[in-house]
């Protein structure tokens, strides 16, 4: 499964470099203008707190602190990493396709659901059980 998700990923990121690259919008992209980075670097602005929040607060599922710490940034990444897309479209006065904004709903009530079905269960992630 995990093998058909990265194909399903890198042919993502090949169509949006290749195919679709003439759609891309350089003037509302500015999502690291006002954070004083270029737009390549803003990203910093995610990853950064995400890795280190993961550093300092992550569960020990098994032991292993790589692992651990990689799951819990994977975690944190995926729960910010829309607000770039939102920012794109404040910047955009707010006009988007409505399968585009059906999609960041959609993706919304997911993290919704997740925090729902995953806080009763959080507990029992840390060794001292809350």
């Amino acid at each position: 499964m995990e093998v058909v998700s990265l194909c399903l990923v890198s042919l993502a990121v090949f169509l949006v470099m290749r195919t679709f690259r003439s759609s891309y919008q350089h003037a509302t992209d500015v999502f690291g203008c006002n954070l004083h980075l270029p737009n390549e670097l803003a990203l910093l602005w995610i990853v950064g707190p995400a890795l280190l929040l993961a550093l300092l607060l992550h569960p020990n599922l098994n032991g292993n602190f790589l692992t651990d710490v990689s799951w819990t940034f994977a975690l944190y990444v995926e729960a910010v990493a829309i607000f770039p897309q939102l920012i794109m479209f404040q910047r955009k006065g707010g006009e988007v396709d409505s399968f585009v904004s059906h999609f960041v709903f959609s993706i919304g009530c997911a993290r919704l659901m997740h925090f729902v079905r995953f806080r009763p269960c959080f507990c029992v992630f840390f060794d001292d059980g809350c």
